[in-house]
């Protein structure tokens, strides 16, 4: 193999991965959005679960807990605490053995719109079926990539979202 050979086999190769990175890069945002999707169903599914059966109070909203609830804080993750005063959902911290699950945001050039009645947060009692439905949206760019819905019993689903949700 001459020296010729070897530089046209890397221009070809060089060529080829210029045209795959954008798709690859679109690939690696699909996963992240999908990963965050299940992530955020799981977490919902989980504090509906965890209040039925372990018959407390709990609370999943956006931000992080050190800081508490935050009604904007979709896109850094969210948490899920125990919350048998309701006070977690009106934005105290919670206390650190009060916290149960964290969750992601929606990474690096993301963010998560919230519906207005689940901005805030979601609260699942034991005695109570109802929670406030409501859509949590994926967006990159002003445009909805993923969607959770959440509906007034506490079941969750999949979704598009909406993009006019997005910011």
């Amino acid at each position: 193999m001459t020296l010729v050979e070897l530089l046209v086999a890397l221009a070809l190769i060089a060529a080829l991965a210029g045209l795959l990175a954008p798709a690859g890069r679109a690939t690696l945002d699909e996963w992240r959005a999908w990963g965050w999707q299940r992530e955020l169903i799981s977490g919902l599914d989980r504090a509906r679960t965890r209040a039925r059966a372990y018959g407390e109070a709990v609370t999943l909203c956006g931000g992080e807990p050190a800081t508490g609830c935050d009604p904007g804080g979709w896109g850094r993750g969210w948490f899920l605490a125990r919350d048998p005063e309701g006070v977690v959902r009106g934005g105290a911290p919670p206390d650190a053995d009060a916290i149960l699950e964290q969750g992601r945001g929606g990474g690096a050039g993301a963010d998560v719109a919230a519906g207005f009645h689940v901005r805030r947060g979601v609260r699942f009692e034991p005695e109570r079926w109802h929670v406030p439905n409501g859509t949590f949206t994926l967006c990159r760019s002003g445009e909805a990539v993923r969607g959770v819905v959440l509906s007034n019993v506490g079941r969750v689903r999949a979704g598009e979202g909406n993009s006019s949700d997005c910011p």
